[in-house]
């Protein structure tokens, strides 16, 4: 279940289903360290008063997990051996060292220790890189050691997770890979404050990407050696802060911002928490959804008007679009596979000539691609997502998640040939995961609204662990220049599990007060946000989550009720006419600290 935790992004769909590199398991490891399985990591972590056990590869690789990530179109990219020596190296320590070989990829080992809030972990290892030959430029960053460190709780999540590169030509001799035959020393530290700290994940990796520099034309096989990795504890004495309980609100309140005045107040306090030190408070602040037959775009009611490029008219056009579409950070996008790239172009729309219920449905239809064998267009709304660039951490892995809707193809542009459509679901593990509705053909009865639907189990999306990437698609598939229409109509979502929101996350905002307000205003912008950052899903309830620490900056104790549930009613968004507020102080991550909830106005 663990894995690395690396956060990229992609603003159009299309580049989605290629950024992601592929993580595979390269040790045959005991079920201790299976890379994604799911399990209380506690029960197998190693005690740092034991030392480094089997730190110098004597018995193989017994307690080392491992893996590798491709980054070329290399398949055979990496290797990891046990040898002996030879005439050139010898151990450091004992009879064997590790050898891992790297090519246009990076393979790394891994390893749990027990931890402590607050205490220091100390690793040293030794490395050995042959002395260089033409196939190592001094000049070009393509090679690297990364070691990786993290705290994790008990259920496997990376807490706090850091990374330390070490390269040919740093100018900083401590980050200096220096290949003269001989080995050299590591040494990293490690400290976390967090009470939900139960381990510390430590991995060291090889990466070779020579594929990818301009000094290279060709790919290279890298050979690093490793022994003698040890590990020392030194135990913090500071003093806890002591514990203490949320005041108000009180668990299951609820505001309806219908009725609250704008100017009213509502108070959130607690009791102190007492310190020889220093004691300051923070918060984290999540937002629950609850979706069961939840509309999507408000049946197509809700709408921007975008300017979209057409290849044939060689102009841009004006389209209805769902609201929100073309924006940064949208939810909606869409993607084209075409082998005729000069015919591409949007083909979705929102009308309003058709439509099951409302004044409007979706239109979908074939891209004018003659000479194309196949063109497949979707239109995705992104559902969940973390990366390096945004939170929409929003569906829980394990979530059973159901699309349902209706589709219709007029008689006077009806389905032909193999042309089809459908609801789709995209998700994510290491690979992407299909799921798929049954397909509108020319079968179907035409000006008929036909019902479809599709189910899923959210899977985990195991580079960034405990999340997910989800996508729902409306799919046009086109063969060999047919033609037809389609629209979908009253396309709703269900979820068995609240789609959540990070609002804001422990550290995002301190103080040292024990109170602080809400008033009507503050909690009708930020329900605004949260329903623009789920644009396209309609509702008029929220349930807040909101959990308080108290810290010394060595130590942290979570309030004894922490956390607490408070409800937001909000019906304004519900109707038809809304016009979302803008938000100040919006993130560019797109995550929490987007208002300062101590002493919120």
């Amino acid at each position: 279940m663990i894995s690395m935790i690396f956060r990229s992004f992609s603003f159009y769909f299309g580049l989605i289903f290629s950024i992601f590199s592929c993580m595979d398991p390269v040790i045959d490891t005991d079920e201790n360290y299976s890379d994604f399985q799911e399990i209380d990591v506690s029960e197998y972590l190693n005690d740092p008063n034991e030392g480094f056990l089997n730190g110098g590869f004597e018995e193989g690789l017994s307690l080392w997990g491992g893996n590798q990530e491709q980054w070329g179109a290399l398949t055979n990219y990496g290797m990891v051996e046990i040898d002996s020596g030879d005439a050139i190296v010898q151990p450091v320590e004992g009879s064997k060292y590790l050898k891992i070989k790297s090519e246009t990829g990076s393979v790394g080992l891994y390893r749990y220790f027990e931890y402590n809030p607050g205490d220091t972990l100390e690793y040293t290892f030794s490395y050995f890189v042959r002395t260089p030959s033409m196939r190592i430029n001094s000049n070009s960053p393509a090679f690297n050691l990364q070691v990786f460190l993290t705290a994790t709780d008990s259920e496997a999540n990376f807490l706090e997770f850091t990374e330390t590169y070490y390269t040919i030509n740093n100018e900083d001799p401590d980050l200096r890979i220096y290949a003269d035959n001989e080995w050299h020393s590591i040494n990293v530290k490690f400290t976390n404050s967090s009470l939900e700290a139960v381990g510390n994940y430590l991995q060291v990796r090889v990466g070779e990407w020579s594929t990818y520099d301009w000094a290279y034309d060709s790919s290279r096989m890298i050979s690093v050696l490793f022994d003698d990795f040890r590990v020392s504890l030194k135990k913090s004495t500071n003093p806890k802060p002591t514990d203490f309980s949320i005041l108000h609100p009180q668990n299951n309140d609820a505001f309806n911002l219908d009725t609250i005045i704008n100017f009213q107040t509502i108070p959130f306090n607690w009791e102190a928490s007492v310190d020889s030190d220093t004691v300051l408070y923070t918060n984290r602040l999540v937002c629950k959804v609850v979706c069961d037959g939840a509309s999507i775009s408000k049946g197509f009611e809700s709408y921007s008007m975008n300017e979209v490029w057409d290849p044939i008219l060689q102009q841009q056009i004006t389209r209805k679009m769902p609201q929100g579409y073309g924006l940064f950070a949208s939810n909606w996008g869409s993607s084209q596979t075409t082998n005729n790239l000069t015919h591409q172009y949007v083909n979705s729309a929102v009308v309003d000539s058709v439509s099951r219920t409302g004044l409007h449905s979706l239109m979908m239809e074939d891209s004018d691609s003659n000479n194309a064998v196949y063109n497949h267009s979707t239109l995705t709304y992104r559902l969940s997502q973390v990366n390096d660039f945004l939170n929409k951490d929003r569906i829980r892995p394990g979530t059973e998640l159901m699309i349902s809707g209706y589709i219709m193809t007029p008689s006077y542009d009806k389905l032909n040939g193999e042309n089809h459509a459908e609801l789709v679901i995209y998700s994510y593990t290491d690979l992407w995961n299909i799921s798929t509705s049954e397909v509108i053909n020319k079968n179907y009865s035409p000006d008929l609204w036909h019902p479809f639907k599709v189910s899923a189990v959210v899977p985990e999306h195991r580079q960034w662990p405990n999340t997910s990437s989800v996508f729902l698609g409306f799919r046009y598939s086109q063969f060999a220049g047919s033609t037809g229409r389609v629209y979908f109509d009253d396309v709703t979502i269900s979820t068995s599990e609240p789609m959540t929101f990070f609002v804001t996350d422990y550290y995002d905002v301190v103080t040292a007060n024990n109170s602080t307000i809400m008033s009507a205003t503050y909690l009708k912008n930020l329900f605004s946000y949260i329903v623009n950052d789920l644009s396209g899903i309609l509702f008029s309830e929220v349930d807040f989550e909101w959990g308080l620490l108290a810290t010394d900056l060595n130590h942290e104790v979570r309030a004894l009720n922490s956390p607490i549930n408070f409800t937001i009613i909000d019906t304004t968004f519900s109707s038809s006419t809304i016009s979302l507020q803008a938000i100040p102080h919006l993130s560019s991550s797109g995550q929490g600290n987007i208002y300062n909830f101590f002493g919120a106005e």
